[in-house]
């Protein structure tokens, strides 16, 4: 996070997520050729729906980690933990196991936790007559 937020500082977003989809690709280029199996009649749009889908929620985390403050958006990544467990489970009935539990009730109680600490800490001192 925190190099994706000092390169926005002289990089464009776009350049960013242009140079990212590149290194990722190129890298998933090697398994690809071990593990390559032939796409169904159907598949090349859900793949360029999944890539253009990809490429707009990479864009807007890239510009969200500008503009956003390290204190705020660091502790936000932990959230794709709870998110990921949560589509596992809405959308291919995986059960998240007693640690998958105990770690997402951890990661949103030290959430709202440090909302409220923050919160707190900023509220003006009452005014005196």
């Amino acid at each position: 996070y925190i190099s994706i937020k000092m390169a926005t500082r002289s990089i464009a977003a776009s350049f960013i997520v242009f140079t990212f989809a590149g290194v990722s690709s190129a890298l998933s280029f090697i398994p690809m050729l071990i593990t390559f199996q032939p796409l169904q009649a159907s598949e090349p749009l859900l793949l360029i729906a999944c890539g253009i889908l990809a490429t707009l929620a990479q864009t807007a985390m890239t510009r969200g980690y500008a503009k956003l403050p390290a204190s705020v958006a660091s502790p936000m990544l932990l959230l794709t933990v709870v998110f990921s467990a949560a589509l596992g489970w809405a959308f291919w009935n995986e059960l998240p196991d007693q640690w998958a539990v105990i770690g997402s009730i951890l990661i949103a109680t030290g959430l709202i936790g440090a909302h409220r600490f923050r919160a707190s800490s900023q509220q003006p001192p009452p005014l005196t007559a």
